[in-house]
């Protein structure tokens, strides 16, 4: 019996190592969107970022919509290995699992919103028009990953859930939340494209914080087993 145990930790142990290696992509997602995203935004022209959302630079048509929406799914791809990383700094497994299954959706909605992205009318499935695939994808993916965002406050281990990373994350959760709301109902209508980068900032902001000291702290775990 011992022996089985003995032999169990090693293989947890490496896959803990293999999820924390993996989970380097989900803190170059951020860069990644937001490099490609202010790139795209530069080289085209009349394009506002104050008054125009992201997906503006992804509609058919638009002269960087392949970079643009390049840009939309590499992020959704490498956000996915976040979800793991979250899971292993989690004490509660069954609160892991919810956690885990939100990031994915939220991954999954960001490839559904680059692939129906433009606000055309032109009917797609369920007899919907693009535009509102984009938008349903859109909307699911924000609760998703607001929700993730929540549940973490509760959720992550000690080390990682220090009174200074809990108030960054109630900061980002009230901040994303009173960006999404101006936009989604057009408080400010000359402000569309700000609204939607404060939102977006702020996320991939806690992404790229939590990601990273999520990833230092298992280095140190690793370095504290006994050999």
């Amino acid at each position: 019996m011992v022996g089985l145990i003995m032999a169990k930790v090693p293989t947890y142990l490496s896959i803990h190592s293999l999820i924390r290696y993996a989970a380097v992509f989900s803190v170059i997602a951020p860069i990644y969107f937001i490099g490609v995203s202010t790139y795209a935004s530069i080289i085209t022209p009349d394009y506002s970022v104050i008054s125009q959302a992201y997906s503006v630079l992804a509609r058919h048509g638009m002269p960087n919509a392949v970079l643009m929406t390049t840009g939309f799914l590499g992020y959704a791809l490498m956000i996915q290995t976040l979800g793991p990383l979250l899971f292993i700094n989690i004490e509660n497994k069954s609160l892991g699992v919810v956690i885990c299954v939100l990031v994915f959706i939220y991954g999954v909605s960001g490839i559904f919103a680059s692939i129906y992205r433009d606000a055309g009318t032109r009917e797609t499935i369920w007899e919907l028009s693009e535009g509102s695939m984009h938008d349903l994808a859109s909307r699911i993916g924000f609760f998703a990953i607001l929700i993730v965002i929540i549940l973490s406050i509760k959720a992550m281990n000690k080390n990682i859930n220090t009174h200074l990373w809990k108030h960054f994350s109630i900061a980002v959760a009230i901040l994303t939340i009173a960006f999404a709301i101006s936009f989604g109902f057009r408080l400010f209508p000359n402000l569309i494209g700000l609204m939607q980068r404060g939102f977006f900032i702020t996320i991939m902001l806690w992404i790229f914080v939590t990601a990273v000291i999520s990833i230092l702290i298992k280095i140190n775990d690793a370095k504290n087993e006994p050999s």
